[in-house]
């Protein structure tokens, strides 16, 4: 994965473990919290059946509130089987709805030839260590930021809604987050992404 990295080498402790579940309320701050949606992501506890390559699948969920429904309704389902060893996806999949606009996507990835092919038979040539919308997240956590120093990068190559794009993180130091449950010890990420939808600039 050498020449998917600027600066932030892959850490020899994988911190992704089978069975994890994170959940997110989504809120906007209108002078109090208000809580308008929620996501969630789950790595699946054993490895899809019929693959030979430990292969997890990881889902990632996310939805408006009731009440915000009627105002922009939010329906996201994505999807991703991801070899844990390796960290490469072998298939991405998502099906959303926001607010009227409806997109699916269905991927396979073959890393050995470095091709990936969509549903409408498409093939696309890749790089090494490519990811997917939802993989590249998992991906870049597997960075060792315990030997970056801020301002440090890493990049990765997404494949993404028929393209490959650049994609990455900027390591910005540590600090500490007090919340409900206590005070966090945290990691500040900044993205470096420019892609439509996603985000409107690269820093």
């Amino acid at each position: 994965a050498a020449d998917n990295n600027d600066v932030i080498p892959v850490s020899s402790h994988h911190p992704i473990q089978p069975g994890e579940q994170l959940k997110y309320k989504v809120q906007y701050n209108l002078y109090f919290n208000v809580s308008v949606g929620k996501v969630t992501f789950n790595v699946q506890d054993n490895p899809i059946s019929n693959s030979s390559s430990g292969c997890h699948r990881i889902l990632a969920k996310g939805r408006t509130l009731g009440f915000y429904d009627n105002f922009y309704k939010i329906r996201d389902h994505y999807e991703t089987c991801l070899n844990m060893r390796t960290m490469r996806p072998s298939y991405f999949m998502k099906d959303i709805y926001e607010g009227g606009y409806e997109d699916e996507e269905q991927v396979e990835f073959n890393h050995s030839q470095r091709y990936a092919r969509t549903t409408k038979g498409d093939m696309y040539r890749i790089k090494e260590q490519t990811q997917d919308l939802l993989s590249v997240l998992y991906y870049a956590r597997t960075l060792d930021y315990e030997s970056a120093e801020p301002g440090d990068s890493a990049t990765f190559t997404t494949f993404i809604s028929d393209s490959t794009y650049e994609v990455g993180v900027k390591y910005m130091g540590k600090t500490k987050i007090d919340t409900k449950l206590g005070t966090f010890k945290c990691l500040k990420l900044k993205p470096l992404l420019v892609v439509g939808r996603l985000f409107d600039s690269k820093y």
